[in-house]
């Protein structure tokens, strides 16, 4: 059995990695190479998903359309035929010599095209009208799915290897980005792509070391009439008087606790007015208040030059 297991996905950087990431990276592996082998429908088959059924002696290849599983092939006992019913090709007047379950589906060599079946029938049944119906769109669905396996199988062979993040990629999934002398392995927590180990120069490393991310950003002009340059994470200014101005966030971080770094600047000549400090002055889980006032004076300053970040 190879198949990919209900849990693998999607993975949480912050709960798995290590022994178990290799575990569920393993299992992806093995489902991919033996076509998700199982003697049911794994339960990470979606609609268009082709399987291998294992039975007695060999496996049968089914696909799913979302709805029911159908069988397209099979190799048993070291024979392998195409087809629903184990590669029975028929004209008009044909005689099952397989059992056929509803939704089975069989080539119609005499007619040319793959044909579903309304009902169960028997083997030794002759073909009867009603008992089949055509399936036109088979074909193509099957073409597209296994183009589509395909492009995923060189894919995951490569850990979607890629210069950026691929666009498919959803949180917790895993990439690699080529660097000189080998990758880097890294895991998308749905805002940030984080480093998870390397390869360099043949020689794999885990990365041990934690990332904290940047949680909100903002560049100012505190002059005037206050205005946001750029931001993330950023809702609006408020301007308290001279020199005094709360960053108010869009997202509220988990308490105040954070570090928060404001540079300020009110002379970009390098004058007089360029020796500025900011002093916080209350920071809440959803804010931040300051002040810019010049080295060894009371003094507050309006600055032209207002850059905070926010770690945690």
């Amino acid at each position: 059995m190879s198949i990919i297991n209900p849990g693998d996905t999607p993975i949480d950087p912050q709960v798995v990695d290590g022994t178990e990431l290799a575990h569920r990276l393993n299992r992806l592996y093995s489902a991919v190479h033996s076509s998700h082998s199982n003697p049911s429908r794994p339960p990470s088959i979606t609609a268009g998903g082709v399987w291998s059924r294992t039975v007695t002696g060999g496996h049968e290849l089914m696909f799913y359309d979302g709805t029911a599983d159908h069988k397209i092939g099979s190799s048993v006992g070291g024979v392998a035929s195409f087809g629903g019913g184990g590669g029975d090709k028929f004209a008009s007047d044909f005689v099952t010599s397989s059992t056929y379950k509803t939704g089975d589906i069989i080539w119609n060599a005499a007619l040319g095209q793959f044909e579903k079946a309304n009902k169960d029938i028997a083997a030794g049944s002759a073909k009867a009208p009603g008992d089949w119906v055509a399936t036109p769109d088979l074909l193509s669905n099957i073409q597209s799915s296994v183009v589509s396996l395909a492009a995923l199988s060189a894919a995951v062979h490569s850990m979607f290897r890629s210069a950026t993040r691929p666009t498919a990629l959803t949180v917790g999934g895993i990439w690699t980005r080529p660097v000189p002398t080998g990758f880097e392995i890294l895991v998308f927590d749905g805002t940030n792509d984080l480093q998870i180990g390397t390869v360099l120069a043949g020689v794999f490393r885990v990365s041990t070391q934690a990332v904290y991310g940047c949680r909100a950003w903002v560049n100012f002009n505190g002059t005037g009439s206050v205005a946001i340059r750029a931001s993330a994470n950023v809702s609006s200014i408020t301007d308290n008087g001279t020199g005094d101005y709360t960053v108010n966030l869009t997202t509220a971080l988990t308490d105040a606790n954070y570090c928060v770094v404001p540079t300020v600047s009110d002379d970009v000549a390098g004058g007089s007015n360029s020796r500025i400090h900011a002093s916080i002055r209350t920071q809440t889980a959803s804010s931040v208040r300051y002040s810019c006032n010049g080295i060894g004076t009371s003094s507050f300053f309006d600055t032209i030059y207002n850059g905070l970040i926010f770690v945690r």
